[in-house]
């Protein structure tokens, strides 16, 4: 009876815990290097005040490091926001990424009215949420939970089409921040402003369109083809 109980437990404990987490450790850390490398001494000295020896990098990366920690379950639903397929997002109170990135950016521009924790916490999760919005299956379908429900097979290897993004074809190809910032080199100064400039919806909806492609694979192989396809379309959007 105990043995019983222990393997439901596990089951239990498996099935609260299956869904991906945008971008993995790695995607997080490329985000990270990515900003350090396009922010002014200005700025690097006021984050420098809040994360006290952390870079950018761990910072990104934070939410993914605590995520099996229990007393940071409140940050589960900030991760993404599920949208129907065909509609746009609407404005309400529920714990979504757009949500929470709009209350860290609230509390930025004011930061004086917060305690030194506070902010540290804010840029944290700045950091970390503004990668996964661009991660197409972190804004995605609620009918399959952003791809965590479509079984695939990677490269023959049993996974989840969420974390194909996520992870897989990322370690695959061993992508780095320069590969990235390769990925945008061409782009004009326009381009670039365009990017730069903070508009959390634009930079949502921007995301979404690029489920099509995302979704464009002969279910439930996930071939090299297709890997080499969206392994620039990866790198474009983590740079």
């Amino acid at each position: 009876m105990k043995t019983s109980i222990n393997h439901l437990l596990i089951v239990i404990l498996c099935l609260l815990s299956d869904r991906s987490f945008a971008w993995g450790f790695g995607g997080h850390k490329i985000t990270g290097t990515i900003a350090s490398q396009n922010i002014s001494t200005k700025v690097k000295d006021s984050l420098a005040v809040y994360l006290v020896g952390s870079t950018l990098e761990d910072a990104a990366a934070w939410m993914e490091q605590v995520r099996t920690d229990r007393a940071y379950d409140y940050l589960r639903p900030f991760h993404y926001i599920n949208i129907e397929k065909g509609q746009e997002y609407k404005p309400g109170n529920q714990d979504n990424i757009i949500t929470e990135l709009n209350k860290v950016i609230g509390e930025l521009k004011e930061r004086n009215k917060y305690s030194k924790e506070q902010i540290a916490l804010d840029l944290k999760v700045l950091c970390h949420l503004i990668g996964d919005l661009h991660q197409p299956l972190k804004v995605g379908y609620p009918v399959d939970r952003g791809g965590n429900n479509v079984g695939v097979t990677f490269l023959n290897t049993r996974s989840n089409l969420h974390k194909v993004w996520d992870s897989d074809i990322i370690e695959q190809y061993s992508i780095s921040s320069a590969d990235c910032l390769a990925a945008i080199s061409g782009f004009s100064s326009d381009s670039l402003n365009k990017i730069k400039h903070v508009d959390i919806i634009a930079w949502l909806n921007e995301t979404r369109t690029n489920l099509p492609q995302v979704y464009d694979f002969n279910n439930p192989e996930i071939d090299k083809a297709y890997c080499k396809k969206n392994k620039a379309l990866i790198e474009k959007q983590l740079a």
